[in-house]
């Protein structure tokens, strides 16, 4: 959501302006790429770009593409395969191919529904179709990826007029869906996609290529918003600056807890929610969302036995403590005669000693091992050497 905002604002100066711009979207990745689904560019007429969807290999061409599209008022979807000399004479070497989705900027009710959701943070998802293939041809394209045969998407109805390119619909978890996608039928159906994924814990965006009644092929674009996740940090110490200040450079929503004025000031913790509260407090002071994480770093050893226990009760995805395995050990002794007893469930969010292994000493190296590890959480990975990976990089997950 850090990047979603940035190309909304950037959209908003567009709409001052009275201008025009393209919007590059990366809708479906095959094998290795720099960027996942969901990455988007914005492109100005004169070719200036606003956002990323790859390390800068694609950029250019895109941008080139863009301006076409401004022109000729016809989206694009583009393959690019990153293995071969094909975009701008570069050996782009990553091995994969991405599917690219460039359209005019049109601010529809369905977009600016999204975009409000975005500002105010809210989980939302915005539905595109990004091709409709005619019988024939998505015929071929299953004889060519050897598909399985598929039902088709929709009963049969009055309804089923093949939805348009660019059709696009919006959908949240508390109102009514926004748009359509071209027919009642698919709506019902992708809005239950959409609301489904919404409620998994990590952001999944997805390309779906549904078949048809009529032989024909919708590719619909499911791209998936969360609100930035928050982190919680217990302690405002001088080893918790750095940590705050990469969190939010990584787009975290961050909220320092520590009961020391002189501590927890705007100085030293720029852009932070700032809590003087005593551990006596917490309960009506500090708030820890859901799926929120949580590092509890005070440097002392009741404070932290209080953060830590505060914490546990709630319903946070991540509970990291600073500090050896011994520490921990002593904590969990000191909350076993408080008649608080770890079960299996609760010790699975716990991390300890946080970080992942990469020989940190200064307060600036351990906060890139600490945010290191929240990262391979939120997005379900183990933290290791890329070289040790076998296949995409990005399909190296924990569950996979």
């Amino acid at each position: 959501m850090h990047e979603a905002l940035h190309l909304i604002r950037a959209l908003r100066a567009v709409d001052e302006a009275g201008g025009r711009a393209a919007i590059a979207t990366v809708v479906a990745v095959d094998g290795s790429a720099y960027r996942r689904e969901g990455a988007t560019m914005l492109i100005h007429p004169d070719g200036r770009q606003v956002c990323t969807i790859s390390g800068g290999c694609l950029e250019p061409e895109v941008a080139e593409i863009g301006i076409g599209v401004l022109q000729s008022g016809r989206a694009v979807l583009r393959r690019f395969d990153l293995d071969e000399d094909a975009v701008w004479g570069l050996g782009l070497g990553c091995g994969g191919s991405v599917e690219v989705f460039i359209e005019a900027y049109a601010p529809s009710p369905a977009f600016r529904s999204w975009c409000q959701a975005v500002e105010r943070k809210r989980p939302a998802a915005l539905l595109s179709v990004v091709r409709v293939l005619p019988p024939d041809a998505a015929a071929r394209a299953a004889t060519a990826a050897r598909e399985p045969a598929r039902p088709g998407a929709t009963p049969d109805g009055p309804d089923l007029a093949a939805p348009m390119p660019g059709a696009r619909m919006f959908v949240d978890g508390i109102s009514e869906a926004v748009g359509s996608l071209g027919s009642a039928s698919l709506d019902r159906r992708f809005v239950a996609e959409a609301r489904s994924a919404l409620d998994a814990v990590e952001a999944r965006s997805t390309l779906h290529r549904v078949d048809l009644p009529s032989g024909a092929r919708a590719e619909i674009f499911v791209d998936v918003t969360h609100p930035p996740p928050r982190l919680l940090v217990f302690g405002a110490g001088h080893d918790a600056i750095p940590v705050v200040a990469q969190a939010r450079g990584l787009g975290f929503d961050v909220t320092v807890v520590d009961a020391r004025p002189a501590f927890v000031t705007e100085d030293r913790f720029p852009g932070a929610e700032l809590v003087r509260s005593h551990p006596e407090q917490f309960a009506d002071r500090v708030e820890v969302p859901a799926r929120a994480y949580v590092i509890v770093m005070n440097h002392h050893l009741e404070r932290d036995v209080q953060s830590f226990a505060f914490a546990l009760e709630r319903e946070a995805a991540y509970l990291g403590l600073l500090g050896p395995r011994s520490r921990f050990e002593t904590i969990r002794d000191r909350l076993a005669e408080r008649g608080i007893d770890l079960d299996a469930k609760q010790l699975e969010r716990v991390h300890t000693p946080i970080g992942v292994d990469i020989g940190a000493d200064t307060p600036e190296e351990i906060a890139v091992s600490v945010m290191a590890e929240l990262i391979a959480v939120r997005g379900g990975y183990r933290a290791g050497f890329l070289r040790d990976r076998e296949g995409p990089v990005h399909l190296a997950r924990a569950d996979a």
